[in-house]
């Protein structure tokens, strides 16, 4: 497994940029990415990979351990898509 040092140190070494640079680089796109998927916004990361936000209805679910109905509330989730250029670079 490739760890999140592991990354930035290789993406410093093909860059030239320091790893603290590239460190805040990431750390300012996590930011940004959270701020538009938590508005619905549709990300596009790179060419073939992008993240959207949406909201899931609300429902009633029953307990697993009391069998009480219990309301859901509606949510913000996150889908992230792989898109045929990103699968056929992985593949190459």
């Amino acid at each position: 497994m490739v760890t999140r040092k592991e990354f930035v140190r290789q993406v410093s070494a093909k860059t030239n940029f320091t790893q603290n640079d590239i460190q805040k680089v990431l750390d300012a796109a996590r930011s940004v990415l959270i701020e538009n998927v938590r508005v619905l916004e549709h990300v596009k990361v790179f060419d073939g990979l992008s993240f959207e936000g949406y909201k899931s209805a609300p429902r009633t679910m029953k307990s697993p351990f009391d069998g009480s109905i219990i309301e859901v509330p509606e949510k913000v989730r996150m889908k992230m898509k792989v898109g045929k250029t990103f699968k056929e670079a992985i593949e190459e």
